[in-house]
């Protein structure tokens, strides 16, 4: 049974498994039920390319792919993987990327995504769960984002908080295809894959 309280899909048939969504490739998931036979690779890097950080609010057009490359390159190298599909639940949970109120408000938005990263993290043979220092490093990537890409009222965001100091990135504000064309290539640059 999964964290939701849904039966595994292996004892379920399709029909009684709840929504479901059609990814890229052409492969039906269930977000509330997602199986790893439902999840890809190549999935998770075309949706996440073309899903925008800060609910679409940032200006350029920067996205969830570019921030999970970067993030994976500023963690020890033993975290580098679970930084690069932190955020792989986007692609899966019909949600997108959730601005911290909306997650407050709606709490079983992170116990869905939470249900998703597992799933992912079980498929890719991913250490789970995933070391709280990859969410301080996420948070402190996301405050030197918001700084480059967000109106300065969003600096009140991180007011009072304690955040890790980072190296310095280069945020390139990637095309869609780049983002994916570079998500994927740290993907098989960290899974050894040529």
């Amino acid at each position: 049974m999964s964290q939701l309280g849904i039966q595994p899909a292996t004892t379920l048939p399709d029909s009684l498994r709840g929504p479901w969504s059609t990814a890229f490739s052409g492969k039906r998931f269930h977000p509330l039920n997602l199986q790893p036979d439902e999840v890809d690779i190549a999935d998770i890097a075309h949706a996440l390319a073309n899903l925008c950080r800060f609910g679409g609010h940032c200006e350029p057009f920067y996205s969830v792919a570019e921030h999970s490359v970067h993030l994976s390159k500023i963690v020890p190298p033993d975290m580098a993987l679970q930084a690069l599909v932190h955020d792989a639940a986007e692609t899966y949970s019909g949600f997108g990327d959730v601005l911290p109120p909306g997650k407050e408000a709606a709490p079983v938005i992170r116990e869905i995504e939470h249900a998703i990263t597992m799933v992912v993290a079980q498929l890719f043979e991913i250490p789970w769960p995933f070391p709280a220092y990859i969410c301080q490093m996420d948070k402190a990537l996301a405050k030197a984002e918001s700084d480059v890409l967000m109106p300065s009222s969003t600096r009140a965001w991180f007011e009072g908080k304690v955040l890790i100091e980072i190296p310095q990135v280069e945020l390139g504000c990637w095309r869609p295809d780049e983002a994916e064309e570079l998500f994927t290539a740290q993907w098989n640059r960290l899974r050894k894959k040529p």
